[in-house]
């Protein structure tokens, strides 16, 4: 079996016997209670996700994970994260959670293209982060202001800074072939 879907059933942890798959390299777990997850019950697993459940951190042991590409852990208690325990990841969901910055390792993901972080507490934001990064959602957090570094993303192409407090938006800061989201904010 390579992918396993258990969605909304109310699990508290991932089944026990998820660890006599060998060959498992999906994992959804999303709509459940689980409050702690320990990766090295899956360390094939290549998309993991974890959405809408309980979980105050990432799951435990995730440095196991060589091969993750993806990581969603959205609608969840999480106000912390240390980025470097899954290096390999492209896609990282952390929206909705209780973040109040961005990770600072979060740069050394040199694989990672998509980061959502909407929904949470963050105020300021280092465009140096996300050097790599292709699509940055960054909606209803706290910044006032785009930081000026942001045009040095020579990466990205999708920019979303709606529903937001940002009060002036310069366009010089972003190149034409980018799109740039706006909308909520007090512009």
């Amino acid at each position: 079996c390579r992918k396993v879907r258990c969605v909304r059933i109310r699990l508290q942890a991932a089944p026990l016997n998820i660890k006599e798959l060998r060959q498992l390299k999906i994992l959804n777990l999303c709509d459940n209670q689980i409050t702690e997850a320990d990766a090295s019950h899956f360390p094939s697993v290549e998309k993991l996700y974890l959405s809408e459940n309980k979980l105050q951190g990432v799951p435990l042991n995730i440095k196991v994970l060589r091969q993750l590409k993806i990581l969603d852990l959205a609608d969840n208690q999480i106000n912390e994260v240390d980025a470097s325990h899954f290096p390999s990841v492209e896609q990282l969901g952390l929206s909705r959670n209780r973040l109040q910055a961005v990770p600072l390792n979060i740069k050394e993901l040199r694989q990672l293209k998509i980061l959502n972080l909407c929904g949470n507490q963050i105020r300021d934001i280092d465009a140096s982060l996300f050097r790599s990064v292709k699509k940055l959602y960054l909606s209803a957090n706290k910044p006032q202001v785009v930081p000026l570094n942001i045009k040095e993303l020579r990466q990205l192409k999708i920019l979303d800074l709606g529903d937001n407090q940002i009060k002036e938006v310069d366009a010089s800061h972003f190149p034409s072939n980018e799109k740039l989201y706006v909308s909520r904010t007090r512009l």
